[in-house]
């Protein structure tokens, strides 16, 4: 039997979704009403999945108009970047200090088959392709530690982080800074060197914030 998930939940899929694959326009703002009929719910289940995404920032409600994508601002780009350095820098530091492990093996492994396609996507000049091997190099850096928060709050960012990337992978080099970068990130958990890690690790997130916050200017 299968069993349905509560109404909130479906509204909070069926948005994320949508967001995820940017079918709301940037600056427009949609009807709580319309949408929550196009779902088949009512406005109470589909606030509450509003909510949800207002706190987790994807979303700013306008008041008696709707919602609208949330935009960007510096202190958001800062959050992002310093959320990522924690999370990323501590799953490639414990990968390092197991580095002659088994399961870390496996880990090196993916990483230089996800390199593999981020190389041959850049000789193509393919950004979203790019991108999305990108996210995954990142994804399964962070599913390492095998930590349920690190996952969530990482997936809270996803959005963010893959918007980010598009923006600072069209900055000229940027591309071959970013390959360079995530080698760096592999040789360090490879040879252990924690320290390495660590300066590999916060190399590739200032390059990107610099980049970001460079359009604020």
């Amino acid at each position: 039997m299968k069993v349905l998930k509560p109404l909130q939940m479906q509204a909070y899929e069926y948005m994320k979704e949508k967001i995820l694959n940017n079918e709301f326009t940037p600056g427009e703002i949609y009807s709580e009403t319309k949408i929550a009929a196009e779902i088949g719910i009512s406005r109470t289940p589909f606030r509450d999945a509003v909510q949800r995404l207002v706190q987790e920032g994807y979303i700013d409600i306008i008041p008696s108009k709707g919602f609208m994508l949330h935009e960007m601002e510096v202190r958001d780009i800062v959050e992002t970047f310093q959320v990522r350095t924690a999370i990323e820098g501590y799953c490639a530091m414990l990968a390092a200090r197991e580095a002659k492990s088994d399961r870390a093996g496996e880990l090196f492994e993916e990483l230089d088959r996800l390199m593999g396609k981020l190389n041959k996507f850049a000789e193509e000049n393919n950004i979203n392709r790019f991108v999305e091997y990108d996210n995954q190099f990142h994804l399964k850096l962070v599913a390492y530690a095998g930590n349920s928060a690190f996952d969530e709050m990482f997936g809270m960012y996803i959005h963010r982080i893959r918007n980010m990337a598009s923006s600072s992978l069209m900055h000229p080099g940027r591309v071959a800074e970013t390959l360079k970068e995530h080698n760096d990130i592999i040789r360090s958990m490879k040879s252990g060197d924690i320290e390495a890690v660590n300066n590999a690790i916060s190399a590739h997130m200032e390059r990107p914030k610099e980049i970001m916050l460079g359009t604020y200017k």
